[in-house]
């Protein structure tokens, strides 16, 4: 158990150096599995809990994997275990991930049913059913889930039924080994989707990305190559988020705009100000307050679920009631008690929230219920007047690297101890 302590109401400033993208590491090092010669390195990838679990896993596999800082090194020619063990599948719900390059490069996956944050319902049929279409024979009983395709899998026509970026990500890596053409409608368009179609074609793949669309032609065997991470377009507007919060001015290094237009229009919209240059992103308020809004979540490139609880955070300081509207994960909200606790006035039915603006929220103790609700209490706490004090199972480091250095490198007041 860690506790963070953040003594609230100091204005950051200063630049921070964006992490790479945890949401494109994991499906990336998983991906890693279906070379079989040579080895895959890792440019920018962020030291997590969750990154640190994938290794363990990639290990556990027969994998061989060695880090230094940000370059990681995977020599996957040496797996020899077609399994996933359920402690490493119950702490992280990417590990399910692992299941399109096994059954892809050995004809046989066996795993549990993943875990992970707690988000109302996530089910895995969509990735089921999707390899089913390949032609694999897929069988959860309780929770575990064997699979396996003895005569190859195959190229097929698949429509997902809402453009799950897990899915998706399951479906190109199998794809890549099965014979012949694999189209994949109303798929992910996420920035991460790209980023792991870039990976496939660097290890001699053939991925073609075309927003909702993505076709796969699959080919023998895939080598080793070099990858560079994409930056992690969440931990930037976790940033922004604490920036506006504060009433303070930073440099977000490394940001890519490009991946950040809905949440940037979403935080111009209660007056924050960017900055776009060669380095990143310069944020701070435009106005001596911040204003209400309104904000629904979609599929990329809308609005992300991931960013919800940082911006229910920030818009508890608001000058206005705003309104949240989460169409992805049922249980998005579940911060909504514990910023209650910090003198927050909001009120949830549903899948909608009607967040009302404070003057001040007040330090308390609270707990972090998931790793971004986690995140969004570190946003409340550096607003806040007085301490406020976090209990944490290790949610927020799964996501944040260094967060705690990288925050007092702005000027916040932040400690972290284990309980």
């Amino acid at each position: 158990m860690r506790r963070y302590e953040i003594r609230g109401g100091r204005a950051l400033s200063g630049g921070v150096v964006l992490q790479g993208a945890k949401n494109s590491a994991l499906p990336l090092m998983a991906a890693s599995a279906l070379c079989t010669e040579g080895k895959v390195c890792f440019e920018n990838c962020p030291v997590l809990e969750d990154t640190s679990l994938t290794e363990r896993i990639l290990v556990s596999l027969g994998c061989g994997v060695t880090r230094k800082g940000g370059l990681m090194t995977v020599d996957p020619s040496g797996i020899c275990r077609c399994s996933v063990c359920r402690e490493y599948c119950a702490g992280m719900r990417s590990s399910i991930l692992f299941l399109g390059p096994l059954l892809a490069r050995f004809g046989r996956a066996e795993m549990f049913l993943p875990g992970g944050c707690l988000l109302g319902a996530r089910p895995v049929d969509i990735h089921i059913k999707g390899l089913e279409k390949m032609g694999a024979d897929v069988r959860v009983e309780g929770d575990r889930i064997t699979a396996a395709c003895p005569r190859g899998l195959r190229g097929a026509a698949i429509e997902l039924p809402f453009p799950s970026v897990g899915a998706t990500e399951n479906m190109m890596t199998a794809a890549s080994l099965a014979e012949g053409k694999t189209v994949i409608e109303n798929a992910a368009a996420e920035p991460e989707i790209g980023d792991l179609a870039d990976l496939i074609n660097r290890m001699g793949g053939h991925v073609r990305a075309d927003g909702g669309r993505i076709t796969v032609f699959g080919v023998k065997r895939l080598h080793g190559c070099r990858k560079r991470i994409i930056p992690d377009r969440i931990a930037a507007f976790t940033f922004f988020a604490a920036a506006l919060a504060t009433n303070g001015n930073i440099m977000v290094r490394g940001a890519d705009p490009a991946h950040l237009r809905a949440a940037m229009r979403a935080l111009e919209k209660t007056g924050a100000a960017f900055e776009i240059s060669e380095d990143g992103i310069g944020v701070r308020r435009a106005l001596d307050r911040i204003l209400p809004t309104e904000i629904v979540t979609a599929p990329y490139p809308g609005f992300p679920t991931d960013d919800m609880a940082l911006a229910m955070a920030l818009l508890t300081v608001a000058d206005g009631v705003s309104s949240l509207r989460e169409t992805v994960f049922s249980d998005r909200f579940a911060l909504t008690d514990e910023l209650l606790k910090m003198g927050a006035d909001m009120t949830v039915r549903r899948n909608v929230a009607l967040v009302t603006g404070v003057h001040r929220l007040r330090g308390a103790a609270v707990r972090a219920t998931d790793l971004r609700a986690g995140a969004a209490l570190i946003v409340a706490g550096l607003a806040a007047e007085g301490e406020t004090l976090i209990e944490d199972d290790g949610h927020i480091a799964r996501g944040y690297e260094n967060i705690v250095g990288t925050l007092s490198a702005l000027g916040a007041d932040i400690t972290e101890r284990e309980n």
